[in-house]
């Protein structure tokens, strides 16, 4: 009965009885077990208590792992955050408008395309009043080309210079030529190209001179002494032309008093070549009180050609250089109003 009592102390604190071990199992471990039943208690109750207390240390280590691996994922989290922050891109609109965009770049290139439509207006308003005033002078032309004629009569008693209401009136006048004191005013093109124009003296009487602009001859080297071949007449010849202020004048970057000969009776070859020339400064080096510059409006003769363009025939290159600076202009307003302010406002209420 004690054997019976022990073998049940033994088996319920271990929760195992050794009547299910299989029959297949040594005598010798059967035998061992029925000598030593205590040894055996004692055995499943140590390692019984083992294993409950090792339960409370598997919990210690599960809760320090865990708050571990928190400390671990909340230390990481700044890392990560900083690391992969999604950001909007920084040429994306701001909700407050598209004023908010409008920085020193967009300001810089709108008052820059401002000053410059300005300038070709002004440029293209410039050349219509240059039109405006080639037509006008025409018409001035054309008004007094249908007055009568001057003779030498109508010239005899004027001082020089002529008055003003006499320039560009037509004058028919008798004489003869003084070619030694020829000019040729060089760098003068005619139908696009290069040559001279030809200032002769011609004496009307003993007291009075007229300087006319003979003719136009072309330039055949590039020598400047050897002048084009023109004739002459030694006798006394009729003259039909306009009255002018002076010959037109070129501009130069050299001292024009140097190049003026002393006598030019006396000049020959490269020294009768001129770049300007006015009256007053004609009278001073030939000595001849010329009262008038003329210019020969007869027909081509004598090696020169006299097909003068009219004065109001260049205001349509004027017009036309209008038409340009205005076309450039409003292209310029036009891409001024497409890119700083049609497309940005569009980008935005798309993006918006």
């Amino acid at each position: 009965m004690a054997r019976s009592d022990a073998s049940l102390t033994c088996r319920n604190p271990g929760g195992l009885d050794v009547a299910q071990f299989p029959g297949q199992q040594n005598a010798h471990e059967q035998q061992n077990g029925k000598s030593h039943p205590n040894a055996q208690c004692a055995g499943h109750a140590v390692g019984f208590g083992s294993a409950i207390a090792s339960i409370p240390h598997h919990e210690d280590e599960r809760r320090r792992q865990t708050t571990h691996d928190g400390h671990k994922g909340q230390s990481n989290k700044p890392f990560h955050e900083q690391d992969y922050r999604v950001t909007a891109p920084s040429d994306a609109p701001s909700p407050t408008g598209a004023s908010a965009r409008r920085g020193l770049r967009w300001w810089v290139v709108t008052v820059s395309a401002l000053v410059a439509m300005g300038v070709t207006a002004s440029l293209g308003r410039w050349q219509l009043s240059r039109a405006d005033e080639k037509l006008a002078q025409q018409a001035v032309l054309d008004a007094r080309a249908d007055q009568p004629e001057l003779g030498h009569d109508d010239l005899q008693g004027l001082q020089y210079p002529l008055p003003a209401d006499l320039m560009h009136r037509r004058v028919s006048l008798q004489g003869f030529w003084r070619p030694q004191y020829t000019v040729w005013l060089e760098n003068r093109s005619h139908r696009g190209q290069a040559g001279y124009w030809v200032l002769t003296p011609l004496q009307l009487d003993a007291d009075t001179a007229v300087l006319v602009q003979r003719g136009w001859a072309p330039r055949i080297s590039q020598d400047r002494s050897v002048l084009p071949p023109v004739q002459t007449n030694l006798e006394v010849v009729d003259v039909d032309g306009v009255l002018a202020a002076e010959p037109g004048r070129l501009l130069s970057l050299g001292n024009e008093s140097g190049e003026v000969a002393t006598t030019l009776e006396s000049a020959s070859g490269s020294s009768r070549i001129r770049h300007n020339l006015t009256l007053e400064q004609f009278r001073q080096d030939s000595g001849i009180p010329v009262l008038a510059f003329m210019i020969q409006t007869d027909d081509d003769d004598e090696g020169l050609r006299r097909d003068w363009p009219a004065v109001g025939s260049t205001a349509d290159k004027n017009l036309g250089y209008a038409f340009q600076w205005f076309a450039l202009c409003a292209l310029l307003f036009v891409l001024t109003l497409w890119f700083q302010f049609i497309q940005p406002a569009r980008h935005a209420s798309r993006s918006s």
